[in-house]
C-alpha cells in the first residue's frame, strides 16, 4: 500500500497496550545530522514500538494526529512526546480504533525543563514538516503568527457593501 506522497503509511492498533506500529523507519544516530537534532535537546531517534517507556498513545480526532508519550529518563512522567499525521481510522470488530499514519512524525515534544509540561513558547516543540524521522533538519516550530491576532477579531476585513444591517422587525436599513 502507498501512502501520501509517495510514503508508505504505518498502521497503528489503538488499544490498552498502547499503540502497533507497522510503517517503515531508519534511523542512524552516527549521522552528523542526528547529532545535531541531539544538541538541541531532540533524542537521536524515537522510540520503537512496543518500547517500554512508552506512557500513552492515543489517536485525537480533532487534529487527525496519532500521539505518543514517553518517559526517557524514567521520572514516571512525560518527557518525550511525537505525533504523526493520521491516513486512516476506523474501528475494528471489537470497537478498537485502528489508524494507518505516516511513518514519521510531524511534532516532537521534549521537556526540556523537566516541569512535567509541553511547553512550546519555551523551545520544546519541533515541527518536521518533511516528515522523514529524526536527522538534524527538524526546526522549532514558531506559532507567533498564530498567537499576533486577537482570536475575537476577524482574519480578514469584511467590505462595507457586504455588511447588512437589519432592525429589530427585520427590515432592511
Amino acid at each position: 500500500m502507498s501512502g501520501v506522497g509517495g510514503r508508505r503509511p504505518g498502521v497503528l492498533a489503538i488499544g490498552l497496550v498502547g499503540a502497533v506500529c507497522l510503517g517503515t523507519a531508519a534511523y542512524s544516530s552516527g549521522s552528523p545530522d542526528v547529532r545535531v537534532a541531539a544538541s538541541r535537546g531532540l533524542p537521536t531517534e524515537e522510540p520503537p514500538e512496543y518500547d517500554v517507556r512508552e506512557l500513552k498513545a492515543y489517536y485525537d480526532w480533532r487534529n487527525d494526529l496519532f500521539f505518543r508519550l514517553f518517559d526517557l529518563h524514567d521520572r514516571g512522567t512525560a518527557d518525550f512526546m511525537t505525533a504523526r499525521r493520521t491516513y486512516r481510522v476506523w474501528l475494528d470488530e471489537f470497537g478498537t480504533p485502528i489508524a494507518v499514519t505516516m511513518p514519521h512524525p510531524l511534532f516532537y515534544w521534549v521537556d526540556l525543563n523537566n516541569d512535567g509540561e509541553f511547553e512550546p513558547g519555551r523551545g520544546e516543540m519541533w515541527s518536521d514538516p518533511e516528515e522523514d524521522g529524526l536527522n538534524g533538519n527538524e526546526r522549532p516550530y514558531d506559532a507567533s503568527d498564530l498567537q499576533s491576532r486577537n482570536p475575537g477579531e476577524p482574519s480578514e476585513v469584511v467590505p462595507q457593501d457586504w455588511q447588512h444591517h437589519r432592525s429589530p422587525g427585520g427590515q432592511s436599513r
